[in-house]
């Protein structure tokens, strides 16, 4: 087992005075010249220690004020002091949405202050297998970048970051192929209604086809439709997108209900003033076939 051996050189920087009243300002007077230092992504943690007693201010981290008054009067030289920084576990939990309240399941994963949501991310494909691009994460209630760092956004020990599973799925409509990524939680009418706002069709004239499902489908997603290659409206979906069977890289078919529009018996008339009175297309018909009818035997011509 290999014994790692750290090296701290010392850096000295002349500040004026004035730029070492406020934790804040003394960050922002290091990192002019310094741009490097004190950067999130060292696996460092950097704080002002004091000899006499007085304890440390942090220049960095969930601790990290930029209000604080650094301690007055003090002649002394400042001595900004950096060691490795500890991992610490935080809890990442996958919420069913039938039970929004309730855990699926619930995973302890190690992370540092200067972690991404998106080497989260990778901790987690690595810890429980579901892979970094099928990931939603949430905290707070807000869904997250993955150039966020936990350590800025607050995500502490024993803190909980919510889990969403996604898919893509792919829809056929006419002769375009598009795809969409949806949280498999969401309910199964989201989707459909995504679907329908992205090809510019009022979903009502919709109709629906599972074209691949891969997997397994919930008794309640059966219920309503029994025949998995039926036909299917909007407003008689039951159920969420997992429930219905879709996964990753799974399908759906895309058709546009056609109604045709039938004149009434009655004559419509034009605008006001006795306009020119025009026939159904019922009778429209009937008297063109009169015209083209062959003349009787008997009458001469």
């Amino acid at each position: 087992m290999a014994k790692r051996i750290i090296v701290y050189r010392p850096i000295v920087i002349d500040l004026p005075e004035e730029s070492c009243k406020r934790v804040g300002d003394l960050v922002a007077a290091i990192k002019t010249p310094y741009p490097h230092l004190l950067d999130w992504h060292d696996g460092l943690e950097y704080a002002v220690h004091h000899d006499d007693g007085e304890g440390s201010i942090a220049l960095r981290g969930g601790q990290y004020d930029p209000n604080a008054e650094l301690l007055p009067g003090h002649r002394r030289p400042i001595e900004v002091m950096a060691k490795i920084t500890e991992a610490y576990t935080i809890k990442v939990c996958r919420v069913s949405a039938k039970d929004p309240l309730g855990a699926q399941g619930i995973v302890e994963v190690e992370v540092y202050h200067q972690d991404s949501f998106g080497q989260l991310k990778e901790r987690i494909e690595r810890q429980i297998g579901i892979p970094k691009g099928s990931q939603q994460l949430a905290f707070m209630g807000f869904p997250t970048l993955d150039s966020w760092i936990l350590g800025w956004q607050r995500v502490f020990q024993g803190c909980t970051v919510i889990l969403h599973v996604a898919a893509t799925i792919t829809y056929h409509f006419k002769d375009t192929t598009s795809s969409i990524t949806v949280v498999l939680d969401e309910p199964l009418s989201m989707l459909l209604g995504q679907i329908a706002t992205s090809i510019g069709e009022d979903i009502s004239m919709l109709r629906f086809v599972f074209s691949k499902t891969s997997a397994e489908v919930a008794a309640n997603a059966r219920e309503w439709l029994p025949d998995r290659f039926q036909l299917f409206k909007t407003q008689n979906v039951v159920g969420n997108v997992a429930e219905n069977g879709l996964a990753n890289g799974d399908a759906i078919r895309v058709y546009r209900e056609n109604r045709k529009c039938e004149l009434d018996d009655e004559t419509v008339r034009s605008s006001e003033g006795g306009g020119k009175r025009h026939r159904p297309r019922k009778r429209a018909r009937e008297a063109h076939k009169k015209q083209e009818a062959p003349l009787p035997e008997s009458v001469s011509t």
